[in-house]
């Protein structure tokens, strides 16, 4: 029987580089979770409860300079995202099981249409 994996744990690339950190509780994740690229750049950070994703993710392309944030619900899409072109807002949508229900190219036209969300 393998070693189960409780506490804050740290994995790394062969070349030395932080693959991914964060925290598990009897072999699950469980927390927030920082994943990196091989070069060391941060591809990806967000929250798991009982090993599925949950809560708001935020994924970077550097390259692009672009980020996006979803939120999810036990490893799908849930709710809302948004995404953003070097730090400007640029595109909300709005998920339900992983399926794209709702999106919105202008920020007032979803601000109208989602009175209630603040960001």
């Amino acid at each position: 029987m393998g070693t189960i994996k409780t506490g804050y744990w740290t994995f790394y690339y062969h070349n030395g580089q932080t693959a991914s950190k964060g925290h598990f509780r009897n072999n699950k994740k469980e927390g927030y979770w920082y994943f990196f690229s091989e070069e060391g750049k941060i591809m990806k950070e967000g929250h798991y409860r009982d090993d599925q994703a949950n809560d708001w993710w935020i994924f970077y392309d550097i390259a692009n300079h672009e980020m996006s944030k979803f939120q999810y619900q036990n490893n799908k899409k849930n709710g809302y995202a948004l995404r953003y072109k070097k730090k400007k807002l640029t595109r909300a949508e709005k998920y339900e099981n992983n399926i794209r229900v709702g999106s919105w190219n202008s920020i007032w036209a979803f601000k109208r249409d989602n009175p209630t969300i603040s960001f």
